[in-house]
């Protein structure tokens, strides 16, 4: 469509309308010194020139060809302008590649793949999930992590970890104090708000509104498991 629109501008009936109406500008001027370089140069309409324009009435070659060259330089400077594009390097992640990135939740991302969670917490959500660091799972009774990865107790392993997960995307601000919400798994948690702390349950949020495209990351102390 930009080609069909510039190879439009450049048609000798356009120049001769400006040139019979006394009208220039840079297209025109363009296309008198650049567009038809292998023109048959003759006047039109007389020995007619503006603002130093010389018109031109191409031969049918050479206006083919001028047309093969500006549709050309079209299509490459339409190519250079996709390839330029800028991808924003501060874009975020999903959950699951924020999880990943920080370093410090390499528990709860072999937890989230052994439960089969993955596309799910990639998926469009939005989601809000209250994240366990790696200090947290290391609260749990020895061995408790290690059995619960296990093929056999997925299924458990699915219950706690969707006890962490929130459907919509819910910022620390919307929080409130002695409110119940429900999660994905099904049950409820309980959010508690003291002097500026939130907790949920009996853990602590240690930093909140980590932003994903799919949603926001609340980090937590504790590992939260349904009763």
């Amino acid at each position: 469509m930009v080609a069909e629109m510039l190879l439009t501008d450049f048609y000798p009936s356009r120049i001769k309308f400006a040139h019979e109406t006394k009208i220039a500008d840079t297209k025109l001027d363009f296309c008198a010194r650049f567009a038809f370089p292998d023109a048959v140069r003759r006047p039109i309409g007389g020995t007619l020139r503006t603002r130093g324009v010389v018109p031109y009435a191409p031969s049918e070659e050479g206006f083919m060809i001028s047309r093969l060259r500006v549709l050309a330089a079209t299509l490459a400077a339409a190519s250079a302008l996709f390839v330029s594009l800028p991808v924003r390097a501060d874009a975020p992640g999903t959950i699951v590649d924020v999880a990943v990135s920080a370093g410090s939740f390499k528990t709860l991302v072999a937890a989230v793949k052994a439960a089969g969670l993955v596309d799910t917490l990639s998926g469009k959500g939005p989601f809000t999930v209250f994240a366990p660091t790696d200090a947290a799972f290391a609260k749990l009774p020895a061995g408790t992590v290690d059995t619960l990865l296990k093929p056999e107790n997925k299924e458990k392993l699915k219950a706690i970890l969707l006890y962490h997960v929130v459907a919509g995307d819910v910022k620390s601000t919307d929080l409130k104090d002695g409110e119940s919400v429900k999660t994905v798994g099904g049950k409820s948690i309980t959010v508690h708000i003291a002097n500026g702390v939130v907790t949920i349950n009996d853990a602590t949020v240690v930093k909140a509104d980590i932003p994903a495209s799919n949603g926001t990351i609340h980090v937590i102390d504790t590992v939260l498991l349904p009763k």
